[in-house]
């Protein structure tokens, strides 16, 4: 970005807070008040994203905000469809779920470019926030405004964004989310409860007094609302971070310089040393070219008598034996299917890496013998991992059922805080859910939204939407496999996951 470019920017900032006294005023209530004010103006949301650079002003403006989009969600349903008001709460929510994501896997889990170059703490939570309402909108300012931030961050804010893995932080947004939207209920519980229990001379207020009757409602219609948009955000938050990833991919292919790589055609392999054939003298053979006759005697004794030692001539030359070693080729590395790649429509869908998931299955779907005990799976399980499925790696067919899908099902939480998702409802009882870590995988709803034809012609997302599922390679390595667990039921009736040990 030019000098000219980034001053600009700066100077149109400044006239618009620098106009009339109302233009001022309205300019400030809307930086104060952030997202408690529906379509702020762009300059404010600028400002506010360097204000942000300030230590320990991020957590402030962060909560403020989260607040007031998880009460716009609230009141707005149609609005929780919209993926991007779902990565405005995540870019909300980064800096409060942060530091679980240090706390849980340290400074690598910030992302490579965060440590390569320096950014961290609440610089890194500022960066994030500024690259995630950057990546809001589509536009050519958004690239220019990735090069503007680079003067306010230390490193390369290309480096950094290179290392940016917002899979890294989606649990802990659904952590930060479920707690925020915890608080507000109870907050909510606390206040209805007061009100029915407020008695004036021992009689109860609230059978008394109509207005009192309806403020206990609408508190009660406000802890529905929040308890649905908990809801919904256990679909929509890996929703956005999957969405958020391919943004900024794709903003990086056009924006970040290309790197140079030396290609070589074909296979190598390692060139083997020369050996020197052994000298051997032997007979002139009839109808052979005669070497010069200047350089050699008569007798073909090089002009010299032959001693003792020298070696006897030979009729035929001995043939050398062929070199040891291996033959010239190279073993080339075979990939799990889907490993790579998944196919959606024809076009190559690359996986996020996922720090940890959970897949549920029962006997049958995992291959093992029904005369197993559940201790015998899980150590056939720890040993060997999982086996590779089929071969198809079309995620559409995969979320239709294809018997030859290369890939299983996972979910981000073992089972949903209200009881109706998880992978121990895959598994059911007597089932076995699996903890992995560090796998490749597929946000199936975010993939295939707007991508599956219907029967009228026209396109539309996942039918088994709810499933909230990360499709990963069908073969899983022993060495992704974090821990084993047999669902039973508990005694009140409920499925349940028992650990067990390796």
């Amino acid at each position: 970005m030019s000098e000219s470019s980034s001053s600009g920017l700066l100077d149109a900032i400044w006239k618009e807070v620098l106009g009339d006294a109302a233009t001022t005023f309205n300019w400030l209530k809307d930086f104060l008040l952030g997202e408690f004010v529906p379509d702020r103006p762009f300059s404010v949301i600028v400002a506010e994203m360097l204000a942000n650079f300030v230590p320990g002003v991020i957590i402030v403006t962060s909560a403020r905000d989260a607040v007031a989009i998880i009460v716009r969600l609230s009141t707005h349903p149609e609005r929780r469809k919209e993926v991007s008001e779902w990565i405005l709460l995540c870019a909300c929510l980064i800096a409060l779920a942060l530091p679980l994501v240090m706390a849980a896997a340290g400074a690598v889990a910030a992302g490579v470019g965060a440590v390569v170059t320096g950014v961290m703490g609440d610089e890194l939570a500022a960066a994030l926030r500024a690259v995630m309402l950057m990546l809001i909108e589509k536009s050519g300012k958004l690239a220019e405004m990735i090069r503007f931030l680079n003067k306010f961050i230390k490193g390369n804010i290309l480096e950094f964004l290179k290392g940016v893995k917002f899979a890294n932080y989606e649990k802990s947004l659904l952590e930060i989310l479920q707690q925020t939207t915890g608080k507000l209920i109870g907050i909510v519980q606390e206040v209805r409860g007061k009100l029915l229990e407020a008695r004036v001379f021992h009689v109860k207020i609230a059978d008394h007094f109509e207005s009192v009757q309806n403020l206990v409602q609408k508190l009660s219609t406000w802890e529905q609302r929040f308890y649905a948009v908990q809801q919904e955000g256990i679909q929509q938050i890996p929703r956005a971070v999957a969405e958020l990833q391919q943004r900024l991919d794709r903003l990086l292919a056009q924006e970040a310089p290309k790197d140079s790589h030396v290609v070589s055609a074909g296979v190598t392999a390692t060139k083997p040393q020369a050996v020197a054939p052994p000298k051997q003298e032997i007979h002139d053979t009839p109808g052979a070219t005669l070497r010069d006759p200047a350089a050699h005697g008569a007798d073909g004794t090089n002009g010299s008598a032959r001693t003792g030692s020298a070696p006897a001539r030979k009729e035929k030359p001995n043939v050398p034996p062929p070199p040891t070693g291996q033959p010239n080729v190279k073993i080339e590395e075979v990939h799990t299917p889907g490993e790579q790649y998944a196919v959606v429509n024809g076009v190559k869908i690359k996986p996020l890496l996922y720090d940890k998931l959970y897949h549920g299955a029962d006997r049958a779907t995992l291959g093992v013998d029904t005369q197993l005990s559940a201790k015998e799976v899980a150590a056939k399980i720890y040993t060997e991992g999982l086996p590779g499925r089929g071969n198809n790696i079309d995620l559409v067919e995969h979320a239709g059922g294809a018997h030859d899908r290369a890939f299983r099902g996972t979910t981000v939480m073992m089972m949903t805080p209200d009881g109706q998702a998880g992978a121990i409802l895959w598994a059911d009882e007597g089932g076995f859910v699996i903890e992995l870590k560090n796998v490749k995988g597929y946000d199936v709803n975010a993939v295939l939204e707007g991508r599956v034809r219907k029967p009228d012609g026209s396109f539309g997302g996942n039918a088994v939407h709810g499933e909230v599922e990360i499709a990963v390679p069908g073969r899983v390595k022993p060495e992704q496999v974090e821990a084993v667990y047999e669902v039973v039921m508990s005694r009140s009736g409920r499925l349940m996951a028992r650990k067990l040990p390796r």
